[in-house]
């Protein structure tokens, strides 16, 4: 029963098949872009990338978050979430309770350091994803490890057509 309550959860509140996204190593929902490929970005699929892995989809979501969002002057966690997850797609203030819960911030906090980049995507992989209340401590802090062992934020570079 908890594997379909994992698959039903996966589904809640989403328009887009996050099904297929997590089997195009793309627990983040990052979605393609037509002027160019990410480093691991092997296609696309309903307009979302599809990576050699996860951690290639997990250093684009760093580098989104402390270089791009950072430049376009998106900084606290409120306006990132709703950057990332916009009202027209998502229900936008569950996903920023959820996220300032997991990580027990507040909506106006600000990353600042590597460790707080991994933190906050850390909680919104959880979140595109739909991993159950029960079970996110346990994935939480799996995936803090994986984004901080991915830590090259960088050397990250876009790939030009």
């Amino acid at each position: 029963m908890l594997i379909l309550d994992i698959l039903l959860s996966l589904q809640r509140g989403k328009k887009n098949n996050g099904f297929i996204m997590i089997g195009k190593n793309n627990p983040l929902n990052i979605r393609a872009s037509i002027h160019f490929r990410w480093s691991g970005q092997v296609g696309d699929t309903r307009g979302f990338c599809d990576f050699e892995s996860e951690l290639h989809c997990r250093r684009v979501g760093l580098y989104l978050l402390a270089r791009s969002y950072k430049r376009a002057g998106v900084k606290d966690l409120e306006s990132i979430i709703k950057r990332w997850a916009p009202p027209s797609e998502n229900n936008t203030g569950e996903y920023i309770r959820a996220v300032t819960k997991m990580i027990g911030v507040s909506r106006l906090w600000e990353p600042r350091s590597t460790f707080d980049y991994a933190r906050l995507l850390a909680a919104i992989e959880i979140v595109e994803v739909g991993v159950p209340a029960s079970l996110r401590a346990a994935k939480f802090n799996a995936l803090l490890h994986s984004y901080l062992s991915a830590n090259n934020i960088f050397h990250i570079v876009k790939n030009e057509d």
